[in-house]
């Protein structure tokens, strides 16, 4: 039986410049169900601090640095629902 909410498991694969910085090949995370790549951004970015806001994205700005792209099991964000996009186990 669970209790609470509902949790989600997301694999997240660092590629380009963000895997040496952040010193990670992949790792796992764990969000509530309906969680978007907004909530994974912040909780990344609240996990990884400083290292994590300079190099990928700052919570208070609306997109990931310049030089990033971010693809969902494959999928640019931008050919989905952006930032909204929700994600799935």
């Amino acid at each position: 039986m669970v209790w609470g909410d509902p949790l989600l498991k997301v694999t997240v694969d660092y590629v380009g410049s963000a895997k040496p910085a952040l010193g990670l090949k992949a790792e796992q995370v764990e969000l509530k169900d309906n969680a978007s790549v907004l909530d994974l951004l912040n909780l990344l970015a609240e996990k990884h601090g400083e290292t994590f806001t300079t190099q990928v994205y700052e919570p208070k700005d609306a997109d990931l640095k310049p030089y990033y792209i971010l693809s969902v099991n494959g999928l640019l964000t931008n050919q989905l629902n952006n930032m909204e996009t929700e994600l799935k186990d």
